[in-house]
């Protein structure tokens, strides 16, 4: 799973990324690609064209729905099947809201980046949930604000204690 959220979970606003963070898109671009990534309809229409270098999943119930250059699937598990079928040994869950509900209680990793500050958002990383779990974190960096960065941000690679 890779979020990139504000500290209360706000992770977009009508579609949108409320925040600009180049490194920190740099460092998703290298966590999934060669990997499926699995989306909802939403995120994949806030990124408009399928992402290269990745099977692109989209999970969607809306009849006809098939965007280019992507795969549809019409639940999360069917999703799952689809990034199995790839041959990849990773999937990466890459938004939205319901994605990361869905699959956050049993995926092993979370590539976290917590970008601080206020943002207004109607859409929402499970923070609380995040936090009820028991998890390592393998790695953590932090970075302030600079000229092309305009937020202060840290990413942590999280990951699921065997066993929990």
């Amino acid at each position: 799973m890779v979020v990139a959220t504000s500290p209360d979970g706000v992770i977009g606003k009508v579609g949108l990324i409320p925040w600009h963070l180049p490194r920190d898109l740099k460092r998703f671009r290298s966590i999934t690609m060669g990997h499926p990534i699995l989306m909802g309809r939403r995120t994949h229409e806030s990124i408009g064209r399928p992402l290269p270098g990745r099977v692109n999943v989209v999970v969607s119930t809306r009849h006809g729905y098939q965007p280019e250059g992507c795969t549809v699937a019409r639940s999360p598990e069917e999703a799952l099947r689809i990034a199995a079928d790839s041959g990849a040994e990773e999937a990466m869950v890459v938004g939205g809201e319901r994605l990361y509900r869905h699959f956050l209680p049993t995926c092993d990793a979370v590539h976290l980046t917590v970008v601080e500050g206020q943002f207004d958002g109607d859409a929402r990383f499970p923070i609380e949930q995040l936090l009820a779990s028991a998890w390592t974190v393998e790695q953590r960096e932090e970075w302030p604000a600079d000229d092309r960065n305009p937020f202060p941000h840290r990413y942590e690679l999280l990951r699921r204690p065997p066993g929990h």
